[in-house]
């Protein structure tokens, strides 16, 4: 081992040049004139491309002057965004002769080696149990990549700008012809037919299905090959995966990890990083200290080291140059004299949290360099140099350590590993994260990953939703409006990260962005952008910076992919999903767990005391299900509210029907209202009563329009049906108290239980509906079905759904996905693995949770955990329910619930129908066929019935029927309707579930040919 110091001064006189030689470029030489700017070696993929297909140019840029090749050329950015750094390249193409000009970002790309190692040897396949081996090979090189959406001859330039000028290449020609790639129906959008639905360039309807997926970090690209291989095997073509979690940008999930210090917002590793020593332009630098600190809680950090979840590669036999640049203030030692004190750098296996002990690792570990102590000069860069062994094709753990010592701190700003080649260190840089600056860079390593997940995700239908930032971001909730640091260590403030526009954070988000566009944007395995993971549901900052994303995405990215965010809770409707002043924002999302005391659907979730529910038969309506009992005694003026997202939308009136019952229900009115109307109702506000100033309006309403008024009947009565828009005796309500829209504006409406007068006695309520101007029922689980959404997986995803789809008559009217949602218990979500759905081996309840899909709502379904699924290779009944929607055109606008009912109570039905076009679909089950029952081992008796799809022209149908379990057909009938209603009777008693689809026969038509004769 060979260690040289260099004086701070000379490491000052090669910042400028740090970015830059970082990435392979070659630094200028001091004696000649800087070259013009230049783009040569222009080159691109193929002549000939396939429509939708990748055309990427290759080039190098010399001459350039920019510092950082990552950042597009800025001139003017705001206050802690250096300016002038960088350097703009784009890739402008034109179908039409440049008529049209198609701008494409493009980027600095770095090659890589991959091989697979097996017991220190290079194998062709890999296993399990194989490591990746991924070596940066060669310099940088410039890329763009395109992918054209129309056919003919296009042209392309290249256009490159920095503080010198812009220069622009010479004009090349590809021809575009259309794809032979089976799979290949271009980009993911929103339907112009239906926006509730996604689907491809061409037409074709994306019926959307599959989960959260993740890979290895020791096996990246292999893990990819072999989960890729199992989802097209399956016909899973939606998963959502986290970007951010190889920290590409920024600090979370960065591959340096302590013993020390705990995890950061919740999820990810620590980044020890700070702002009060930081080399000129980093703003952060890496700190290590050995002592009680108490601004740390009283916690140490001796020791930061990388490869807990990555590989270091390396070349065997091969001398390699470390170098760290770093600052000490005041590091004193040595704790143990026998060994000497100071930072060092060490290669071992785990040494955990006596790593800084030499006692405990130098027996386990290999000192590469070491021992700097005392306080430095300034920043100063120490150098080693190592040579691996025969077989050795990984580093163990590297650990940056603050060895040995009883005070002081090291600032690490840079670790740099290079081959050593004639004396010097040669090629690109080796280690990932390498630059503690994380927010000035774009890691090239896993961005090359990333590069080979969506190549060879494009080779079949699988596409991804990347989630691309972090909110808990160390970086940027450390950096306020003014480009300054600000705030303690564990002071995580969300608002600086959301970021106001033309701010420090904001700008660097936004390049990040740009080479979002320009490497991957090409790609049709893109399914969409979500910017964060679980951001603030109910704040404006978050708004605003997902609407900003969404519009950034517009003007930057000519592949035009779909945009959206997620939240940690809830679905702000009216507030953010639906509000049209964050148009930037193409589709909505939720996370939605079955689990920790969310039961029920919709309004039955929120039905507590003192309301309590009802199941004795003489008081629900038919005798079945449950109601909801009121107290007499217990006063109340407002109770068991609708969800918090429920909105409507739609000129006309809106109303409000149920139906209640009461026993002996006694109270007490004012004003010489009778007592015999001091009974329970319910009451409704609209817009939160801001703009209407209708605030507790009451059905049934009062004549006078006075809702403080009684206006329901007490005493003891069956079942009555009240209506908003009738008084209690039935006389038309006073427009004033009747949910009447004037517009098409989105309102939010919120429906309670009320008990203002009563003193004894009980009502029940039930069958609860909410009926828009145009007959549709909005779904709102008035009937209170308290089946369990925990229990039954078919409920849990067709009850949200109906209330809040795409499609669902109170939702967005966007597409809507459930980004994160799995199966728990009562108490907790530990995993799927770790609760009795494990022991559902057959998958029952995936099953039910696909077919489910089927309802009207248009809720696309990413199941969050997907342990059982790979345990129990269950991905054939993803490919079941896409073989039963193949060739369904779902997104043509014209589909609807079918509103079919059984004849038998066990059996549900779900379904849809284009009624113009006479054809539909639909899922029949038995009542008691959930993974539940299944997993205890509870017989279900089997239901024979008949289906009825009402308002269909009058006619013959062809009924196919499906065996859900194989995907495929199993018998098929001609059905001639009764009127305008199609009545089918199951081909056979139902214990489990069966699937039907119907087209209507069109009887054939012969025509005689015109013979026209001169006369």
């Amino acid at each position: 081992m060979h260690t040289v110091f260099r004086p701070a001064l000379w490491i000052a006189l090669l910042g400028l040049l740090t970015l830059g030689i970082g990435v392979g470029l070659a630094a200028p030489r001091a004696d000649v004139a800087p070259a013009a700017l230049q783009i040569v070696d222009l080159q691109a993929s193929a002549a000939t491309v396939g429509l939708y297909e990748k055309l990427e140019l290759t080039f190098r840029i010399t001459g350039s002057g920019a510092t950082n090749p990552y950042f597009p050329y800025d001139p003017a950015p705001p206050p802690g965004v250096p300016a002038g750094v960088g350097i703009t390249v784009d890739a402008l193409f034109s179908p039409d002769n440049w008529t049209t000009v198609i701008t494409q970002p493009a980027f600095l790309y770095q090659p890589y080696e991959r091989r697979c190692i097996f017991n220190n040897t290079v194998v062709t396949h890999c296993p399990p149990n194989g490591e990746e081996w991924l070596y940066p090979t060669g310099e940088p090189v410039w890329k763009a990549r395109f992918a054209p959406q129309q056919t003919g001859t296009w042209r392309y330039r290249v256009r490159a700008t920095d503080a010198s000028g812009t220069v622009q290449s010479a004009e090349g020609v590809f021809t575009v012809v259309p794809s032979t790639l089976p799979h290949n129906h271009g980009f993911i959008r929103i339907s112009p037919t239906d926006p509730g639905y996604f689907e491809y360039s061409d037409g074709t309807p994306f019926i959307g299905v599959g989960h959260g997926e993740g890979v290895s970090g020791w096996r990246f690209t292999y893990d990819v090959d072999d989960t890729l291989a199992r989802l097209e095997a399956g016909r899973v073509n939606f998963v959502r995966m986290w970007m951010t979690g190889s920290s590409i940008f920024m600090a979370p999930w960065n591959p340096w990890h302590s013993h020390h210090l705990p995890g950061e917002g919740g999820y990810f590793n620590p980044t020890s990083l700070t702002y009060t020593h930081a080399y000129t332009g980093h703003l952060v630098s890496l700190r290590l200290w050995d002592y009680a600190d108490p601004s740390m809680e009283g916690r140490r950090n001796p020791c930061m080291f990388q490869g807990f979840t990555n590989n270091v590669a390396v070349r065997p036999n091969t001398a390699y140059h470390l170098s760290v640049r770093l600052k000490t203030v005041g590091v004193t030692g040595p704790r143990d004299r026998r060994y000497p004190y100071g930072f060092a750098v060490r290669t071992g296996g785990w040494l955990g949290d006596q790593c800084a002990d030499p006692a405990s690792t130098s027996g386990n570990s290999r000192l590469l360099l070491g021992h700097v102590n005392g306080t430095t000069p300034g920043w100063t860069t120490v150098t080693a140099t190592f040579t691996t062994g025969p077989n050795q094709y990984f580093l163990d753990n590297l650990y940056l350590i603050l060895e040995n010592t009883t005070g002081g701190d090291a600032y690490v700003d840079e670790v740099s590993l290079r081959e050593l080649r004639h004396g010097a260190p040669t090629g690109p840089e080796i280690l990932r994260k390498n630059r503690f600056a994380y927010h000035l860079y774009f890691d090239q390593q896993p961005s090359w990953q990333w590069d080979y997940l969506f190549q060879r995700a494009e080779q079949g239908e699988v596409t991804i939703r990347p989630v691309v930032l972090e909110k808990n971001d160390w970086i940027a909730n450390h950096l306020d409006a003014n480009g300054n640091p600000v705030g303690g260590y564990y002071d995580l403030d969300n608002n600086r990260f959301y970021a106001a526009p033309n701010t420090a954070v904001r700008r660097l988000h936004e390049y990040f962005w740009r080479y979002l566009v320009a490497r991957w944007g090409y790609s049709r395995a893109l399914h969409s952008w979500e910017l964060m993971n679980e951001g603030d549901p109910y704040n404006g900052n978050h708004y605003a910076m997902a609407d900003a994303f969404g519009r950034f995405m517009r003007r930057h990215d000519p592949h035009r992919h779909p945009v959206t965010t997620s939240n940690w809770h809830s679905f702000p409707q009216a507030e953010f999903w639906a509000n049209p002043q964050y148009s930037g924002v193409d589709y909505a999302d939720v996370h939605e767990y079955a689990c920790c005391g969310n039961r029920y659907a919709g309004w039955a979730q929120n039905i507590s005391a003192p309301l309590a529910f009802e199941n004795r038969p003489a008081y629900v309506v038919g005798g079945q299900g449950h109601s909801v009992r009121v107290p007499g005694a217990t006063r109340f003026n407002n109770a068991g509210s609708t969800p918090r997202h429920l909105i409507i939308r739609g000129r006309g009136e809106w109303v409000i029907r149920y139906q209640m019952k009461a026993e002996n229900f006694t109270g007490a009115c004012s004003f010489g209202i009778p007592h015999s109307l001091a009974g329970p109702r319910l009451m409704w506000i609209l817009d939160h009563g801001e703009s209407h100033s209708r605030n507790s309006v009451v059905p049934p309403p009062s004549e006078s329009g006075k809702g403080w008024l009684c206006t329901a009947p007490a005493g003891t009565y069956d079942w009555r049906t009240f209506d908003s828009r009738y008084t209690h005796d039935g006389q038309p309500a006073p427009l004033s108290e009747r949910i009447i829209l004037n517009d098409d504006h989105v309102h939010t409406l919120y429906i309670a239980f009320q008990n203002g007068f009563g003193t004894g006695g009980y009502a029940w309520i039930d069958n609860v509906e909410l009926i828009a101007p145009d007959g549709r029922r909005a779904y709102l689980n008035g009937e209170f079905d308290l089946t369990h959404i925990i229990s039954d997986s078919a409920h849990l995803s067709a009850a949200l759904s109906m209330q809040i789809g795409g499609r669902a008559l109170t939702g967005p009217r966007r597409p809507v996905t459930r980004g994160e949602v799995a199966i728990g218990d009562e108490n907790d979500y530990r995993g799927d693995d770790q609760h009795d759905q494990r022991n559902d081996t057959q998958g029952v309840w995936l099953h039910n949770f696909l077919w489910a899909q089927i309802n009207p709502g248009g809720l696309y379904e990413l199941y969050w955990d997907a342990t059982n699924i790979r345990r129990y290779d269950l991905y054939f009944h993803f490919r079941a329910f896409r073989n039963f929607m193949d060739g369904i055109p779902l997104n043509n606008g014209r589909y609807e619930d079918a509103r079919a009912t059984a004849s038998h109570p066990d059996l549900l039905v779900l379904g849809q129908a284009d009624r113009l076009a006479g054809r539909g679909h639909l899922w029949i089950r038995h009542r008691q066929y959930t993974w539940r029952n299944v997993v205890d081992g509870v017989t279900i008796s089997p239901a024979s019935g008949q289906i009825t799809v009402p308002d269909l022209v009058t006619g013959t149908y062809r009924v196919t029927w499906w065996d859900t379990w194989t995907g495929a057909p199993t018998a098929s009938q001609l059905v001639t309707t009764s009127g305008t209603t199609l009545t089918v009777s199951l081909p056979a008693p139902l214990s489990a579930d069966v699937a039907l689809r119907w087209e209507r026969i069109y009887p054939h038509r012969v025509f005689l040919p015109l013979v026209l004769r001169n006369r």
